[in-house]
């Protein structure tokens, strides 16, 4: 084993070049080692920058069906290779495939290799947390979160989480017989709105986002369904970009008293609007589940995660709330707003997976005056948050533009009330609903009946 001092990064890079060496003669004599240990072998297994290329241009190779020896893999090499280089490649490769003769075994070998790059990732890792630590430029939040991004890639590159056919039938035909029984079903926590809790509420592992326009009340959809969740008993933290705690917590007490959260932060109350906030403060007190707010003023996406990781590890949070995306920043070299909305989105769904969490990440829809009626493929930036989000959901009050709900809702009144469309469920379909809105308390609520539209025939489910 040799190691050298990379003195840019003032850390220790570990290699073994016999090591690499045999792993690339391996595969030039037996190129199905590509495939039938890809659980070991990738690119940073080699420190070496020519051998890196050699199974590169292997891999290459074999997956478009060439042959892969050391005549086809030199070539490959040649066709990129520097002038320095193209001397060393064909004695480089001779002297691999002369030391895989006397080896019986290849995946030893691959193991080891994987091991060492593990280690050099850690040892990287490690020394650049040590320099971050040293200064004050970079928040301790974000320090830690990519210190354990790191090693949570080791880790999952490391082991494998496979399993068998078998177990999955299993699984499910246990969920199908617990289905059978309406008291325990499987299912995360309710949201207080059947279009969702029908389908299982907030599950663990799901991204969901809830999207709209400017005005139609994403905040205050996300809100309603913390305090239903809460009030079963979970355990939410919310992260607003917009809003301070104060206003976060006025508008929860505003929903549980039914007075105006402007008139709770901004004017003298009347007694019994006292008495109804006092009574609010108390359930909200007593009520088995708990909300968290933090109150750091930041969009940086290293410090969020970091922080809804430790409140997992803290309090065993159920799930969060992120508002909004559009807000977040992402350490990217590109400077493509897509890209980085996808990759935020990404690492939330992730997150949630990895914690065993649901995600409620709030989003803008682009505008659309000539029908702001939303829909799924205007999320703002990026059709990527899509891509990564479990649910979807998009809410629309016509009544600010002064129009009616469409098909097949067109009867149904407008005023006070809004429209929620499940327009992506990942494993629990699409469906769309009306509820009730309070302006006042920004309160959603399910309504019992839809009321219809003046002059409209009464509204029929």
């Amino acid at each position: 084993m040799n190691t050298t001092s990379n003195t840019t990064n003032t850390t220790a890079l570990i290699f073994d070049e016999r090591l690499e060496k045999a792993a690339i003669g391996l595969i030039l004599a037996n190129p199905q080692n590509l495939a039938e240990h890809s659980d070991l072998l990738r690119p940073d297994c080699f420190h070496i920058p020519l051998l890196e290329k050699a199974f590169r241009a292997a891999s290459a190779l074999f997956n478009i069906g060439d042959e892969v020896s050391i005549v086809s893999v030199t070539s490959q090499m040649m066709k990129s290779a520097e002038e320095s280089e193209r001397e060393t490649i064909p004695f480089l490769l001779e002297d691999a495939e002369y030391i895989a003769t006397d080896l019986t075994q290849a995946r030893p070998i691959f193991e080891n290799l994987l091991d060492l790059a593990n280690r050099r990732k850690l040892s990287l890792t490690f020394s650049q947390s040590a320099i971050d630590c040293r200064g004050t430029s970079k928040p301790l939040d974000e320090v830690m979160e990519m210190a354990s991004r790191s090693i949570r890639e080791v880790i999952e590159g490391s082991a494998t989480k496979c399993s068998t056919l078998f177990d999955g039938l299993k699984e499910v035909y246990n969920i199908v017989n617990q289905n059978l029984n309406p008291e325990a079903r499987v299912a995360g926590l309710p949201c207080g709105f059947r279009l969702l809790d029908t389908r299982g509420g907030l599950r663990a592992g799901n991204l969901i986002i809830v999207a709209g326009a400017s005005s139609m009340g994403k905040t205050a959809i996300a809100l309603s369904m913390v305090r239903n969740a809460v009030r079963a008993g979970g355990k939410v933290s919310i992260y607003s970009l917009e809003m301070m705690p104060q206003e976060l917590n006025s508008r929860l007490i505003a929903m549980e008293a039914g007075v105006e959260c402007q008139r709770i932060l901004n004017e003298p109350l009347q007694n019994s609007e006292l008495s109804r906030v006092d009574e609010a403060i108390g359930h909200l007190q007593r009520v088995s589940g708990t909300t968290y707010i933090d109150a750091r003023s930041t969009s940086n996406i290293d410090t969020i995660i970091a922080s809804i990781r430790a409140q997992k590890q803290k309090n065993g949070i159920d799930g969060a709330v992120v508002d909004y995306l559009q807000i977040l920043n992402v350490n990217m070299k590109s400077g493509n707003k897509e890209q980085a909305m996808g990759e935020v989105a990404r690492r939330l769904k992730n997150l949630a997976k990895d914690l065993g969490i649901w995600i409620i990440a709030l989003s803008q829809l682009n505008r659309d005056r000539e029908n702001p009626c939303p829909s799924i493929d205007r999320l703002r930036d990026s059709g990527q948050i899509a891509e990564a989000a479990d649910v979807v959901l998009l809410v629309y009050r016509p009544e600010y533009y002064g129009l009616t709900y469409p098909k097949p809702f067109e009867d149904v009144e407008t005023h006070n009330t809004a429209l929620l469309d499940l327009a992506k469920g990942r494993s629990i379909g699409v469906g769309k609903a009306v509820v009730g809105f309070q302006p006042e308390t920004t309160l959603f609520y399910e309504l019992e009946r839809l009321p219809s539209r003046a002059g409209a025939a009464p509204w029929e489910e």
